[in-house]
């Protein structure tokens, strides 16, 4: 039996087939586009976002390298307050430093003391404790708040809120103490205070720990000789002023000046064309 469909059925036929093909054309071909156009897009994204990083950091290169050469002087700045552990690790040398110290470069700064003796203990690792000095000041209230402008020192905020800052945390390096034997002339008592004032006041790292002055034993320079009227040896032999210094030495390793320089030639300046204003 034969079945022959009107024209609204053929057009309903027709349609409905197109409308097949349309979805399957739609999940077969469209979808997949549409899905791999959408991972394009991401990628881009993710590629727009790298770009924009890198330019980032190019355009932060010149203040990275200031930082750095910054760093890097404040780290030799640091360094030449301490003794160098490549240019002192002979015990003679640190005996001539010690000597020039205590008695005086040339004759010209002479001191009139003379090193007697230096025992050196063993270089040992050690750590460098920070502290943090807090200023004496008178607080409050109404000083502060009449300091509208923050001209005020910041210890007189640290003392007033009580909040001191913590000191850094401290530093292996290298000690060494030794024991300088020491006399001078009997008149020379300011030479005793000025080696005093000199080791304090000296640029590098060295701490007086203890000093001692004493006159020479009378009684073991006279024991085997006759003495005069006034007590002193008769065969000549003076009295001096003499003692012992304790002196801790803090030394580093330096950073050589050629590493320093090869550091800073290895931060590249950012190309002209490369800056992102």
């Amino acid at each position: 039996m034969s079945m022959k469909l009107s024209r609204r059925d053929r057009i309903i036929f027709i349609v409905g087939i197109v409308l097949i093909i349309l979805v399957v054309g739609a999940v077969l071909v469209i979808r997949p586009k549409y899905t791999e156009a959408q991972e394009t897009a991401a990628r881009l994204t993710e590629k727009e976002n790298e770009r924009k990083s890198v330019e980032e950091r190019i355009n932060q290169l010149p203040t990275l390298k200031q930082q750095l050469n910054d760093d890097v002087d404040a780290v030799v700045g640091l360094q030449d307050r301490f003794l160098s552990e490549d240019e002192y690790q002979e015990s003679y040398q640190m005996d001539m430093y010690l000597m020039d110290l205590f008695e005086g470069e040339s004759e010209a700064d002479a001191t009139g003391i003379e090193v007697t003796s230096i025992a050196t203990a063993d270089v040992q690792g050690a750590d460098l404790e920070h502290y943090v000095i807090q200023t004496q000041t008178a607080v409050y209230d109404l000083k502060a708040y009449s300091d509208i402008a923050h001209q005020l020192p910041d210890y007189f905020y640290y003392a007033y809120e009580n909040n001191w800052p913590a000191p850094p945390a401290s530093k292996k390096v290298a000690v060494s103490q030794l024991t300088v034997g020491y006399r001078t002339e009997l008149e020379n008592w300011q030479g005793v205070y000025d080696l005093i004032d000199r080791i304090a006041n000296d640029e590098k790292t060295i701490y007086l720990d203890t000093i001692s002055a004493h006159y020479t034993d009378l009684e073991a320079l006279t024991a085997t000789e006759e003495t005069n009227p006034d007590g002193t040896p008769a065969n000549g032999e003076e009295m001096y002023i003499e003692g012992e210094a304790v002196i801790t030495v803090y030394e580093l390793e330096y950073m050589k000046k050629e590493d320093v320089d090869k550091i800073k030639a290895e931060v590249p300046e950012p190309a002209a064309e490369e800056a992102v204003e």
